[in-house]
């Protein structure tokens, strides 16, 4: 039995391989997985599910497979073609050149005096290039040539802008001309209508002019309102008598909210600097609130010193600005919301613009405990609780004991910490705390909880518990840690943790969240990439974190080769050796691997939680169970069969119009398809996209449109387009409209931020230059302010000739006149900064002059307005500059310059010579002056952090109440064990030796090794003292070495410049060449780097670690965008196996390289030809129908309707028919003639016949050289008569005798088919129907003519041909080969009779050997009848017999007639006659079987391919021949053995045979063929190369270049599960994949056998199952399915002979394959034991099956 069971196994093992039938099993187009495998199938097609963003990078020639699409039967469209008119409007059309509108379509441009109008609209609607004479259409021309009559002139189209004409009359003539700007109608108000009109006109307000006036020129009579003068909007007086208009001023307009914006009164008066008070407008600068009444309501107007309110000062009028004082809230947010325009913050009781130290506040305790300060929350000082006071800032030790928790302290003061009764600044050793038993248990030290022995009955110091006094009881970390905070479980008490490393057990590991406990190991947790050896790699975890997650999960590290390496989702079944089908929900994917999810792909698989939409698959139905991006994005299909699976997309705005069953026709239905993001795209579907996914016929009105990060965007019409389409706003898109002319730069702003006016229209200013503006003198000086102020431009301009151009030098900047008052004269100059100079005004000058110092800025102020001129000029070194007196500035020298007004805390804002100030006295008084501020100003100080707000990296606390000097040394502190620590000391840090309350002079503790073993950063270490860092364990000294450093994780990030090896720190080479493993080389920093810079050159024979280049990167980097970001970015571009250095591709010296590298060229990829590489052009790319795929490919490539070409390049004559429409220029092309051609009018077709250029169009003929637009016939020439537009419209003739012609020339210019009858034309017709001998001499549509002469007093007549006509023209013709020659029609041959021509006959008709050739029946032969018995092949004329003499007589040719010695010859001899050589003569074809000469076997069979076998040796040539059927019946005929593929011939010494190929006999050397066909070629089997053997093998182990093509066509490459998998299921493969359900499949029928034969032997159902389980990892549902289908066995006992006789014709068919698989194989029981008890409730099931069976 265990023979049968060892048998029966490798049977199994054998059916491994795959076998094909491509008729059967072949791939159909919705079977086909990946985009490569679909576009190689011919008839198939790929759609595409998601788009690609592709930003448009040029790719490469190669192809990679598409996931997310659909492959579908091609559908042949009918097929519509685009015409360069036919798309085009009415007006669209009129004015593109090559186009005409008639009836109401776009149509082709003939001429325009093929069109019949009167009236020059009715022309201009038909093509713009047209107008009339009053009775046609002609072309336009200058109006100076219309001259007939003023209807002529004023009706007629000019040839230049504004194409309208005036009539100047002269008497009784007149003159005609070009109309001019004033000749613009006085409707006319916009800019935008003037430059429609002309380019160059401006608007005036009532018209246009080519140079505007003042407003003063317009009269008061002519309506002043609406005006535009050089001078800006014009206004009507307010002196009634004026006669003239005035400029508006800023505050002419009306005080109401329409004027509430900037932008607003800049469009009032755009001449000016308007500003808004929020309530009307007034000239720059906005006045202080102080200039408006309480009576205009103050809280509605804004200052210059902000938001305005009431000044409650009594007897004011005035108004005052908005103080933060003005508001009583207690939170930040409050005083945000009630204080516009401010930054406020709450003291705790009032809205104040800053905060004050709790010392600086004075009021009652209960109010105290409300402030918050600089220095954080306040506590009250008074002695009473009613008195006021100095607050003092709240200190951690007076906190309550009552607060046991850290967070409490915090709350009580930011920064304290809970001593476990009470808060402290910094939690210290539990021994410097005091107490008694009792007591010490309520502290927490910084080593952990406290104690006393319960013998210490009074005061004495507080000691840590010790871990390891823990009761042993202790099992979990929660008892521990309520010991004491610092311990952790060991299983049996408590244990102390200072690293991973050094927990001995896993529970004390597990307590701890920095550590991981793998294989009874406690491990820190890290990146896998971070551990060198594989032991460290196989103990521990990766700690995953998706990007933008604050969930980690924990994966299993994996050692491959020499590195340390993460498992991703997609490679569970390929490193953690998970079969495939059980991957198929989220339950097991997570299982299997932390944050994995199902893919949803039928065969099983998992994503990444962090994966999007894409990498899902489903159906309508399941897609939308599936979130992609850690679940924020909802994923949908979009495919249009419900049930068809496929990659799920995003949903998207974009897919409402294909997901919504209703259709898209406004807001709310995008909001009911996705409750935010979606807004309407103005036409049938949903965008969250740019401007140019909306589509609106006022784009300014779009208001939802953003970009990809999220931001909102502005949008404007897209003039180049005819849909409504909208396009991101430019500042060149600004139009004006009604009133609005974009002629200042806050008009152009409001459009666009950022945008500028030119001083006609809006620009971009990061790309102008002052020579792009136009303006007078001030207006180009103007310009400077808004440049400035935008920090856009930085220059000045001024004008020349009629633009602006740049100033070079401060000095030369040209002040506007505009600008009166000096001190707005001396911000102009002061914003002019050129090459890092300031500017000031000079007023001696009048001009701007550079400064150097405070004292250049120069003026003619006073007073307060002085010291704000100076005070404004804080950019010069020494910070700020001071008016003392004078017209010049003065360097502050001191503090003591400042003079104050009483009460005042200003002098804290200044400083003076690099010192801050302070106020003098701590009540100032009037002209009370600053002074330095010191330290020891401060009095009331109560922590370092109260100093560090005093005065900056200047003063610390003292210890007591005040600062001092950040010199002092621990020395001149007083304090205890615990105060002493927190002193700032040049020194320190400090330690103090007072115990309890006792105060002692500090000492200095800066010791680096004495610091706390919890510091683990230099950051820690540098608190400690300035000079330490961290060794990982505590502190040492900076001038250590990296060998000093404990703990090899701090290495890195380490002051020293250190790398860690793993286990050790060591110091950071200089040199690459210090490395000498590559480990090391290629891992490890040089000094001074943050990234890996060294590479090891293996192909050096020593010093191979060398400063890293591209070459040296690792051979895994196969994409451009992994190599481009290693070194620096964009140096290395990819070889597609590892990475070289980005260089242009004449540098690329390999194939592989050119193909697969980004290259500097600008076309960015290569092409490898004639073995040299060279960058990519448009022609290379042979197919590409369409100019997205040619653009994708190349930038600026266009399509011919094939290929992609040059623009430049593509002419119309190189166009296919579905893209002529324009040539790579843009210009117009036509389908003509069947082919493409340039066209624009009749003209552009050189054509010389009528009917040529009519067939065009019937709106043109021909002048007899090209052809032209028709006309009236009186204005055509002699060539062109033929067609006018004045003879009733009449059409090409009907038949050709309506026209004249003489010669055969003329006539077939009227039609292909007209001839001549040598004076008029006619038709052409049966040979019978001509009438004349010149007629008669054209071919007749029944054949050629022969013109038969008259007799006496007759015409003569026309006939068709007869062969006796041949010898009675040419007396020669009497030979088979001359009659043959003489032509009549297709049907007619001729024959000879040795004397003249015949007609042709049946062979039996011809009389003499000469005509024996050919006959009607076929090929002819001289000789003697085949009645008469012979079998000669003789061509003697008689044959003599005893009896009887018979001639030779003409008779069809037979194979026999002829003596050919080769088959060949033979076959091809006789026409329509199948004959083989038997090696002397011919003879019929006949079967196989009936041949006896291995001649005639190799002509082939009746019944098909023969093979020939010898009688013997010495007779090779004779012998046997049957039907080749088999290999085997070769064995003798190598031309027949060869002839099949799956056939092999082998010569052995003088033996031959012709056996069937295995893999091995048809592998070429070290190439494997992919597959081996059958016999019959009906079906192939498998081969794939094993180490260096090709072996039968699975289809399934090809990759996804090999997969469709080489098996066959049967498999297709799967893309999401990455397999090779059978498009049809019947295919036989027996390696237990998705094949179950197949009745067919190898496998299962062997399975079948297996399991009978062992249930037929063992009984005990145990054995029964263990030997089940010996086999290869069945899975067990598929063992259910198969013993399930066993009932059919007892159902039909005869199928028990059948499997046996089976199973013995496979033993014996495969016995000496199953010898050498089980040498290879060896079976390992127990690995399938695990495996039989888990699933034992399932054999249960199937042994009743079995019994059942039995």
């Amino acid at each position: 039995m265990i023979k049968w069971l060892i048998v029966s196994i490798l049977m199994i093992l054998v059916a491994s391989q795959t076998t094909v039938n491509p008729k059967t099993q072949g791939c159909g187009c919705s079977n086909l997985l990946s985009q490569a495998d679909c576009q190689a199938q011919t008839g198939c097609s790929w759609t595409a599910t998601t788009t690609n963003s592709t930003n448009s990078t040029n790719s490469t020639n190669s192809t990679s497979a598409s996931t997310g699409g659909t492959c579908n039967i091609s559908v042949t469209a009918i097929v519509t073609y685009t015409t360069y008119c036919g798309p085009l409007n009415s007006t669209s059309c009129a004015m593109a050149v090559g186009c005409a509108w008639l009836n109401n379509t776009c149509q082709i441009f003939t001429g325009c005096t093929a069109y019949v109008n009167t009236t020059n609209a009715l022309c201009q609607a038909i093509s713009t290039q047209c107008t009339t004479d009053t009775t046609k259409c002609i072309p336009i021309a200058q109006c100076s040539t219309y001259t007939k009559s003023q209807q002529q002139c004023e009706g007629n189209a000019g040839s230049v802008q504004p194409y309208k004409c005036k009539w100047t009359a002269a008497g009784t003539s007149g003159t005609c001309s070009e109309q001019t700007c004033k000749d613009a109608p006085t409707t006319y108000t916009t800019l935008k209508q003037c430059t429609n009109w002309i380019s160059n006109c401006l608007s005036n307000g009532a018209g246009c002019d080519t140079v505007l006036g003042a407003c003063s020129t317009y009269k008061v009579s002519d309506n002043c309102v609406g005006r535009i003068g050089s001078d800006g909007n014009c206004g009507t007086p307010t002196d009634a008598t004026a006669a003239n208009c005035v400029a508006r001023s800023c505050s002419d307009a009306p005080k109401t909210a329409a004027y509430n914006t900037d932008i607003a009164c800049v469009a009032f008066q755009p001449a000016k600097i308007c500003v808004t008070t929020q309530k009307g407008c007034v000239d720059s600068p906005l006045p202080p609130c102080s200039t408006f009444k309480k009576t205009d309501v103050c809280t509605d107007f804004k200052g210059s010193d902000g938001w305005c309110t009431d000044d409650t000062t009594a007897n004011s009028t005035q108004c005052r600005p908005l103080k933060c004082s003005d508001a009583t809230f207690t939170t930040n947010d409050g005083c945000k919301t009630a204080v516009k325009g401010l930054t406020c913050v709450t003291n705790g009781l009032i809205c104040t613009d800053a905060l004050l130290s709790c010392e600086q506040y004075n009021d009652t305790n209960s109010n105290c405990l409300n402030y918050i300060g600089t220095n954080g929350k306040c506590k009250g000082t008074s002695s009473t609780e009613t008195a006021k006071a100095n607050c003092a800032a709240r200190i951690c030790k007076e906190a309550s004991n009552t607060l046991k928790d850290d967070v409490s302290c915090n709350n009580y003061k930011s920064g304290c910490v809970t001593t476990g009764a009470g808060c402290i600044d910094v939690l210290g050793a539990c021994s410097s705390y005091t107490g008694i038993a009792t007591t010490c248990a309520q502290y927490k030290g910084n080593d952990g909880n406290c104690f006393a022995p319960t013998t210490q009955t009074t005061d004495g110091s507080c000691q840590a518990k010790q871990c390891s006094s823990a009761d042993a009881t202790f099992t979990t970390n929660a008892q521990c840690q309520n010991f004491s905070y610092l311990c952790y479980t060991n299983g049996q008490g408590c244990t102390t943790l200072t690293t991973c490393e050094t927990a001995q057990y896993s529970t004390t590991c597990q307590g701890n969240n920095s550590c991981s406990s793998v294989n009874n190991l406690c491990l820190g947790l890290s990146d896998c990439a971070n551990f060198k050896t594989q032991s460290q790699c196989l103990l521990n975890n990766q700690i995953y974190k998706p990007t933008g997650s604050t969930t980690t999960y924990s994966r299993k590290c994996l050692w491959a080769s020499t590195v340390c390496g993460n498992i991703s989702c997609s490679e569970i079944v390929s490193k953690l050796s998970v079969t495939l089908s059980d991957l198929k929900d989220d339950a097991t994917c997570k299982a299997k691997l932390e944050g994995c999810l199902f893919s949803g792909v039928t065969a099983g698989g998992c994503v990444d939680v962090n994966d999007d939409c894409t990498k899902y698959t489903g159906t309508l139905t399941t897609c939308q169970n599936y979130k992609g991006n850690q679940g924020k994005d909802q994923c949908i299909n979009t495919s249009a069969n419900a049930s068809t699976a496929a990659a799920c997309v995003k949903k998207a705005c974009s897919s409402a119009k294909t997901q919504q069953t209703t259709a898209i026709s406004q807001q709310s239905h995008c909001q009911t398809f996705q409750s935010t993001g979606c807004n309407f795209n103005g036409v049938d579907n949903c965008t969250d996209g740019d401007c140019t996914t909306y589509f609106f016929a006022d784009c300014t009105t779009v208001t939802t449109a953003k970009d990809g990060v999220g931001k909102s965007l502005l949008c404007a019409k897209d003039a180049t387009k005819s849909n409504n389409q909208c396009k991101n706003r430019t500042c060149a898109d600004a139009t004006p409209s009604g009133a609005t002319v974009f002629n200042t730069d806050a008009l152009c702003n409001t459009w666009l931020t950022g945008c500028v006016t030119d001083g006609t229209k809006c620009i971009d200013p990061t790309t102008a230059t002052c020579a792009s503006y136009n303006g007078s003198i001030a207006q180009c000086s103007n310009l400077v302010i808004s440049f400035l102020t935008n920090q856009q431009l930085k220059g000045s301009c001024t004008k020349t000739t009629n633009l602006c151009s740049a100033f070079t030098t401060c000095d030369a900047h040209v002040l506007s006149s505009t600008i009166t008052n000096n001190t707005d004269k001396a911000i102009n100059c002061q914003l002019y900064i050129q090459d890092g100079t300031n500017c000031s005004y000079n007023p001696t000058t009048g001009k701007c002059a550079t400064t150097t110092n405070c004292t250049s800025y120069l003026h003619n102020l006073t007073g307060d307005a002085a010291q704000q001129y100076c005070w404004s000029f804080y950019k010069v070194p020494g910070n700020f500059c001071w008016y003392s007196s004078g017209s010049t500035c003065s360097e502050i020298a001191d503090c003591t310059i400042f003079p104050l007004p009483a009460g005042s805390t200003q002098c804290q804002k200044f400083t003076g010579s690099q010192i801050k100030c302070n106020n003098k006295n701590a009540t100032p008084t009037i002209n009370d002056s600053c002074v330095d501020k010191t330290c020891t100003d401060n009095t009331v100080a109560l922590s370092n952090a109260d100093c560090e707000t005093w005065y900056p990296s200047k003063c610390v606390w003292n210890g007591t109440k005040g600062c001092w000097d950040q010199t002092k040394i621990c020395a001149d502190f007083q304090g205890t064990v615990d105060s002493c620590k927190i002193y700032k000391a040049a020194d320190g840090p400090c330690s103090g030796t007072g115990l309890g309350t006792t105060l002692a002079a500090c000492y200095s503790n800066n010791i680096c090794t004495n610091a706390p073993t919890s510091t683990k950063t230099d950051a820690d270490c540098k608190t400690w003292h300035s000079n330490c860092i961290t060794n990982g364990f505590g502190c040492i000294p900076k001038a250590s070495k990296c060998t000093d450093i404990v703990d090899p994780t701090v290495c890195a990030a380490s002051a020293l410049g250190c790398s860690s090896t793993g286990n050790q720190c060591l110091t950071k080479p200089t040199q690459c060449s210090s490395f000498t493993t590559a480990s090391d080389c290629n891992n490890l920093l040089l000094a001074g780097a943050t990234t890996v810079s060294c590479g090891w050159d293996a192909t050096k024979a020593s010093s191979n670690c060398v400063n890293l280049t591209c070459e040296l990167l690792p051979s895994s980097l196969t994409t451009d965008g992994q190599c481009s970001t290693r070194l620096t970015a964009g140096t290395c571009t990819t070889s597609g196996a590892g990475c070289v250095t980005k260089d242009f591709c004449q540098n690329y010296k390999t194939q592989a390289i050119c193909t697969n590298a980004k290259s500097k060229d600008t076309q960015g990829s290569c092409t490898w030809e004639n073995s040299t590489c060279r960058p990519i052009k448009c022609e290379d790319k042979t197919i590409g129908a369409t100019n997205d795929i040619c653009n994708t490919y190349l930038t600026g490539c266009r399509t011919n309707g094939v290929g992609c070409v040059t623009p430049s390049a593509l002419g119309c004559q190189s166009l296919a028919r579905q893209v002529c429409v324009k040539d790579g220029s843009g210009n117009p092309c036509y389908w003509f003639q069947n082919q493409c051609q340039q066209y624009v009018a009749c003209t552009s077709l050189t054509f010389t016949s009528h009917p040529t250029c009519q067939s065009y169009s019937p709106s043109c003929t021909t002048d007899g050289t090209k052809c032209i637009a028709i006309d009236k016939c009186a204005s055509l020439q002699k060539a062109s008569c033929f067609i006018g537009t004045d003879n009733g419209g009449s059409t090409f003739f009907s038949n050709c005798a309506a026209f004249n012609g003489t010669t055969n020339a003329d006539c077939s210019a009227w039609g292909s088919k007209c001839i001549t009858d040598g004076t008029k034309c006619i038709d052409t017709a049966n040979c019978a129907a001509y009438l004349t001998q010149v007629a008669c001499g054209n071919q007749g549509s029944d054949g050629r003519c022969q013109w038969v002469a008259a007799t006496t007093g007759a015409t003569g007549t026309c006939r068709l041909r007869q062969c006796t006509d041949a010898t009675a023209t040419d007396t020669t013709l009497t030979t088979f080969t001359g009659c043959q020659s003489y032509t009549i029609n297709t049907s007619t041959k001729c024959n000879t009779d040795g004397k003249q021509c015949i007609s042709l006959g049946a062979c039996s008709s011809n009389l003499v050997q000469a005509a024996c050739q050919s006959g009607t029946d076929g090929d002819c032969f001289w000789g003697l009848p085949l009645s008469s018995g012979t079998t000669t092949n003789s061509t003697n004329s008689t044959s003599s017999t005893s009896s009887t003499t018979v001639s030779s007589v003409c008779r069809l040719k037979v194979c026999t007639d002829l003596a050919l010695t080769s088959s060949s010859s033979c076959s091809v001899a006789i026409s329509k006659v199948d004959c083989v050589s038997d090696g002397t003569k011919c003879i019929p074809k006949a079967t196989c079987s009936s041949y006896t000469t291995r001649e005639a076997c190799a002509g082939k069979g009746t019944d098909g391919l023969c093979a020939f076998t010898p009688t013997n040796t010495t007779t090779p040539t004779v012998g046997t021949c049957r039907v080749f059927s088999q290999c085997s019946d070769a064995n003798s005929d190598s031309t027949a053995c060869n002839s099949n593929p799956s056939c092999n011939f082998v010569t052995n010494g003088t033996s031959t045979t012709c056996s069937t190929h295995t893999c091995a006999t048809k592998a070429q050397g070290s190439t494997c063929f992919p597959f081996i066909s059958s016999f019959d070629l009906s079906t192939y089997s498998i081969c794939v190369l094993s180490g260096t053997s090709c072996v039968a093998g699975n289809a399934n182990t090809f990759t996804s270049t090999l997969c469709f093509d080489k098996s066959v066509n049967t498999y297709t490459w799967n893309p999401t599960s990455q397999t090779c998998q059978a498009c049809n299921q019947t295919v036989t493969n027996n390696t237990g994949n998705n094949n179950t359900n197949n009745t067919n499949n190898t496998y299962g029928y062997l399975l079948k056998i297996i399991i009978y034969i062992i249930g037929k032997n063992y009984i005990n159902t145990q054995i029964f199952f263990n030997k089940i389980f010996l086999i290869k990892k069945f899975s067990i549902l598929k063992l259910f399915d198969f013993i399930s289908s066993l009932k059919d066995i007892k159902e039909q006992e005869n199928q028990k002979i059948i499997i046996e006789s089976e199973n013995q014709r496979i033993c014996e068919l495969e016995n000496q394959r199953i010898i050498e698989l089980v040498n290879q194989r060896q079976w390992r029981i127990k690995a399938f034991s695990d495996e039989i008890s888990l699933q034992i409730f399932r054999m249960n099931y199937l042994w009743n099956y079995f019994k059942e069976f039995k």
